[in-house]
């Protein structure tokens, strides 16, 4: 019984390796396959590439700046591999893994896309599309120095697409770790796994089903901890929160509904009344929140992007395609996002734009392969740097009292391996203008390279960026996409008298509405608010949101399909406060 399995993963590999499309979950023999491929992966695991790392390592954040981004030709999806190449060029080196270069440079040409000097073709042998799941982790030793790629097991019997990290690995002349040697074996996989570039990093319990005593597969055998230390040793992993599996995400990896954006702040889907996942999601995140800080002690701030229904209006839960934008990819100065369909994208684009100033959002059409259960992030995968300039930055509040010093402080991890210039926090005071003041930020502890400057007391809006100076004379800034991009905090406005704050507002998106409607609250105050939904009679017909407002969680999300077309009015009241916007619902 154990040759006839054998057989059959040798069997699934070549013939994946000719019909390609292989789905992002189990092909059908698969899953039977697994633990005999699992035992010849460690039984020839002596390559010399294994074994533990005798240095700390770091684990890159998807953020940080990228050689390169690599993809896994595939005839199948060609076309939005194209749109990959072609918003990956300006920005860094695309490296395509095909088996024949002209093939693919041919169809590149013929869609407007030259040739380039950041185009990299590796002739290679690999099984699927998937190169997030089965690629080459970036990780840094002692936080900025040498450059390694770590490769875990896959969990796919797919013995090409598992290797395709060595191929890369020759191709960019980069040292490759593997952990497929016991007792370090790791079965993991790119989708279910994200880093904070600092020590943090999240997963969802796939990572114990696959490697824990009761292993899906039967062959692993790790505890919990002892998976942390694996990943502590290959990743640099400190921090690991492992959130429970989605009932109708089929493959359980993470990316398909959330996405860390930076140090403390974390995109996450967000389904209309709880439909599938969105009751899961929402208990995920609040063990998260529960549980867990960033780096710097603080609470994550949560971003909230609606989760899309299929082209039949369905979601998952009534068989309809898994769609999300949270599935996006980073590359340098721009962001890559699946899109589906204009009402629904538009939104996207704007959350974002929001989220991320400065950055060039491209979407692309992801509606071929959503009902392969994959997008951009899960075809793509990033390559680092030789020589990282780091900088990690604590930034102040979205919202804040600009009246008390310390909440207008701005604290930076800042390295590079040649070691620290200077470092200069750029800001600028109420009105938008070409020019930035400046100032040096101070060293506040040399042991951790954290940098501290505090922006001046601001009577409404700050902006500021960081700017890091290596001694190698190489210099980088957060965002990346400085000046254009800039970290923004409001000051509390706060008054003792019954008066109306009319400074703030509430921005509705679109308007007219048909479907998942943005309502993005910008109001100051932290009292309790009441916003609810009121139709042209006066009658309230859905509260939005009832209690102790948070002014750094802002936006709020209905589905406007729900109520007969009409006039509405979205109301905000509360102590001080009363903010009226109208509504067209189609």
């Amino acid at each position: 019984m154990l040759k006839y399995v054998f057989l059959l993963v040798i069997h699934l590999s070549a013939s994946a390796l000719i019909a390609q499309s292989l789905p992002k979950n189990f092909a059908a023999g698969e899953r039977e396959a697994m633990p005999q491929y699992l035992a010849n992966t460690i039984k020839e695991a002596k390559t010399g590439r294994s074994g533990k790392l005798d240095f700390p390592v770091r684990s890159m954040a998807e953020w940080e700046e990228l050689s390169g981004l690599i993809i896994s030709w595939d005839n199948g999806f060609k076309d939005i591999q194209a749109e990959i190449v072609r918003n990956t060029i300006p920005q860094c080196k695309i490296i395509i893994a095909c088996t024949n270069a002209s093939t693919v440079k041919s169809f590149l040409e013929s869609k407007g896309i030259s040739d380039s000097v950041n185009v990299q073709y590796v002739i290679g042998k690999y099984n699927s599309i998937w190169v997030r799941d089965y690629g080459p982790n970036t990780v840094y030793a002692r936080d900025v120095d040498s450059f390694y790629l770590v490769d875990w097991i896959y969990n796919r019997p797919r013995y090409q697409d598992d290797t395709l990290a060595r191929q890369l690995s020759r191709s960019l002349q980069l040292p490759l770790i593997e952990t497929n040697e016991a007792p370090l074996d790791l079965v993991h996989t790119g989708g279910n796994y994200m880093s904070d570039g600092l020590g943090t990093a999240f997963s969802s319990l796939l990572v114990m089903d696959e490697n824990g005593p009761n292993s899906d597969f039967g062959f692993s055998d790790h505890t919990e901890a002892e998976v942390d230390t694996i990943m502590h040793d290959f990743m640099g992993t400190k921090v690991y929160p492992k959130m429970n599996t989605l009932p109708y995400d089929a493959i359980h990896h993470i990316d398909m509904h959330m996405k860390i954006l930076d140090e403390q702040t974390i995109l996450v889907g967000k389904y209309p009344n709880d439909v599938a996942d969105g009751k899961q999601i929402n208990a995920n995140i609040d063990y998260v929140l529960s549980n867990f800080t960033n780096t710097f002690g603080k609470p994550y701030r949560i971003v909230y992007m609606p989760m899309p229904p299929g082209p039949n209006g369905k979601y998952p839960d009534q068989n309809g395609n898994y769609r999300t934008y949270t599935n996006s990819v980073f590359v340098n100065k721009t962001v890559l996002v699946p899109f589906y369909a204009e009402q629904y994208d538009t939104i996207a684009r704007r959350i974002y734009e929001e989220a991320l100033p400065g950055y060039n959002i491209v979407g692309i059409d992801c509606n071929k392969i959503i009902p392969s259960l994959g997008a951009i992030h899960c075809i793509t995968k990033e390559v680092g740097v030789n020589d990282p300039l780091m900088i990690a930055v604590d930034a102040i509040l979205p919202i804040i009292d600009a009246k008390v010093t310390v909440e207008r402080d701005v604290h930076a991890i800042v390295k590079n391996r040649t070691g620290i210039e200077k470092v200069m926090l750029y800001y600028q005071l109420e009105e938008v203008t070409e020019l930035w003041d400046s100032i040096e930020m101070n060293i506040e502890n040399n042991l951790t390279s954290l940098y501290i400057a505090n922006i001046p007391e601001f009577k409404n809006t700050a902006r500021y960026f960081i700017k890091g100076f290596a001694k190698s004379g190489k210099t980088i800034t957060r965002p990346m996409t400085a000046p254009s991009g800039f970290y923004t905090s409001k000051t509390l406005q706060t008054s003792s008298s019954d008066e109306i704050n009319s400074t703030n507002h509430i921005e509705v998106y679109p308007n007219p509405a048909t479907s998942m409607t943005l309502v993005d609250v910008h109001l100051s105050s932290r009292d309790r608010i009441h916003i609810g939904l009121y139709d042209a009679a006066g009658k309230m017909v859905k509260t939005l949101f009832n209690g102790n407002y948070q002014p750094n969680q802002q936006k709020l999300f209905f589905d406007a399909s729900a109520f007969l077309p009409g006039v509405y009015f979205i109301k905000a009241e509360g102590k001080n406060q009363l903010n009226i916007v109208p509504l067209v619902v189609n």
